[in-house]
């Protein structure tokens, strides 16, 4: 039961990221013109290139909108 849904989330995470162009991979977040402090935060989150940005608002956006300085 576990296995299955690992591999379901797993299916369902490849099918988003091939959504999202690889080169909003190489993109560091400061490239999308945001203030400094909201930078930093995504940044410190984890978020550090736009398309793993990209990816957690196409899983789950409530856990950007969770963070400190959002």
């Amino acid at each position: 039961r576990i296995e299955k849904a690992k591999q379901e989330e797993a299916a369902r995470r490849q099918a988003l990221r091939a959504t999202i162009p690889d080169a909003a991979f190489e993109l560091p977040v400061d490239v999308i013109g945001l203030s400094p402090r909201l930078t930093i935060a995504l940044t410190n989150a984890g978020y550090a290139t736009v398309g793993d940005l990209m990816m957690q608002l196409k899983l789950d956006p409530d856990e950007i909108l969770a963070l400190g300085g959002v």
